[in-house]
């Protein structure tokens, strides 16, 4: 899938972080975290972690963190932002959709 990158009229940039994107050539670069993937010892599986909320388990870590990519790429392919997804609405609304 590729990167979708989602530009808010305040100038700033929604998008799941992947070293394929030049995101520090744009300007001053923040991250913040919008899931995790976590082992549970009990299941022996690795959790996708979204709100406080186990969306996805599997075995396979990189399967877990593939589904993470994608399920947050969807997100933000809907034009939504990960701010809304976490109940934080943006005043500015979106103004445009990139994929690289």
């Amino acid at each position: 899938m590729k990167e979708q990158i989602l530009i808010i009229k305040d100038n700033t940039i929604e998008c799941v972080y992947s070293d394929n994107l030049p995101l520090s050539e744009l300007g001053d670069l923040k991250v913040n975290r919008a899931s995790s993937v976590e082992f549970n010892n009990e299941t022996k599986m690795w959790n996708v972690i979204i709100k406080n909320k186990v969306l996805y388990s599997n075995k396979n870590r990189n399967e877990s963190i593939e589904w993470e990519i994608e399920y947050l790429q969807n997100y933000l392919k809907e034009g939504k932002t990960i701010s809304e997804l976490y109940g934080k609405k943006k005043e500015d609304k979106k103004c445009h959709i990139g994929q690289k």
